[in-house]
């Protein structure tokens, strides 16, 4: 229960779509992950709103942790336990 309201609180943070929401939306999905990584949603939050964060970041590691992350919801979302 405590990461599904996480999940809802990042989300709300996401949709206002800007630069301080979205940074604050991907610490709330990275607590839910960690509170539960059988939790789908959170992964699918980091992924989506990951491209949105720090432009200055290094592409390549970024890309590498955002498939990681978009495989983990794809795998939860089809296999849950």
């Amino acid at each position: 229960m405590e990461a599904y309201n996480l999940y809802l609180k990042g989300r709300y943070q996401h949709l206002m779509w800007d630069g301080q929401g979205i940074a604050n939306a991907v610490k709330l999905y990275e607590q839910c992950v960690t509170i539960d990584p059988s939790f789908a949603l959170p992964y699918f939050g980091l992924a989506f709103s990951m491209p949105c964060t720090d432009p200055g970041e290094i592409i390549k590691a970024y890309c590498s942790r955002q498939k990681r992350i978009s495989a983990k919801a794809l795998i939860w979302t089809i296999n849950p336990i």
